[in-house]
């Protein structure tokens, strides 16, 4: 139920905007639906979402509302009228006029950059759950891709992109591909996000149940201290990248004046430290 709520609350800040045209109207079955379901009155709830739907089906609402009513059934069961309301929100196309102009507020600006590759998330979950792990990662590739958030913002889409590494952990673990699973969390623990520290302390338990803390500082000095070079010719001369790989995995690769320079300061970063414990 919280799950629910929450997702009706973003839709509800989203309908209050006045950027769509049909906000206000589909506002007021929002709020019935959340009024609802704070009553446990998950019919009526349905209810209020399904008139949503029909009197407006142009409203970007409708990716939403169709992630929400998923949810409900599939706490009741229902596990194909989930999956279909899940498709149908994943290939719904809002028509151009109701995105006009560009949302102004970060609960809008949030909703329409990962609307989609939540359904994705949602719908890879599902296929897990059902067993079958090659649907499950392709829609979870299909989150971290072809609906991964397009904004002007990096550290928005490194933040969701660090979000979609700790759901494939749990994919490729539920699988038992720990090789996999290790894989993703080191190509983002470094990411500097808001997520990072989770990430951190999601891979060094996973290693934890492998290795030693002192095996795993070991393998951590290692990587450091045999850091390598990567020259790209750009814009007229070479610029010289240096990158540092843990367990076959880049970690981080950047410009810096110097060896020397690059080492210092990944002896230094936090999340290393942290992973070294």
């Amino acid at each position: 139920m919280i799950c629910l709520n929450r997702g009706l609350l973003l839709l509800s800040l989203l309908l209050s905007c006045s950027l769509f045209s049909t906000a206000q109207s589909a506002h007021k079955y929002m709020k019935e639906a959340e009024a609802h379901l704070l009553q446990h009155d998950t019919d009526a709830a349905v209810g209020s979402m399904e008139q949503l739907l029909a009197g407006y089906p142009k409203s970007p609402a409708v990716i939403l509302t169709n992630q929400c009513l998923a949810d409900i059934y599939s706490a009741r069961g229902y596990k194909d009228s989930a999956r279909e309301r899940l498709i149908y929100a994943l290939s719904y196309v809002p028509f151009a006029e109701v995105w006009e102009p560009k949302p102004d507020t970060f609960a809008a600006q949030y909703y329409l950059f990962t609307a989609k590759a939540d359904v994705a998330v949602r719908l890879s979950q599902h296929y897990d759950n059902a067993g079958d792990t090659a649907k499950g990662l392709y829609f979870l590739n299909l989150a971290d891709s072809l609906f991964l958030p397009v904004t002007d913002s990096m550290l928005l889409q490194l933040d969701y992109r660090s979000y979609l590494s700790l759901r494939y952990r749990e994919h490729y673990l539920r699988f038992g591909d720990t090789v996999a699973a290790r894989s993703r969390l080191l190509s983002f623990f470094m990411a500097g996000t808001p997520r990072s520290d989770e990430l951190t302390d999601s891979l060094r338990s996973l290693l934890r149940a492998r290795y030693s803390s002192r095996t795993i500082k070991r393998f951590v000095d290692r990587a450091i201290a045999t850091v390598k070079t990567d020259t790209v010719a750009e814009n007229g001369k070479n610029v010289v990248y240096y990158y540092c790989r843990l367990f076959d995995t880049t970690i981080i690769r950047a410009e810096f004046r110097s060896r020397k320079r690059f080492q210092s300061m990944l002896r230094r970063n936090r999340y290393i430290r942290r992973l070294k414990g």
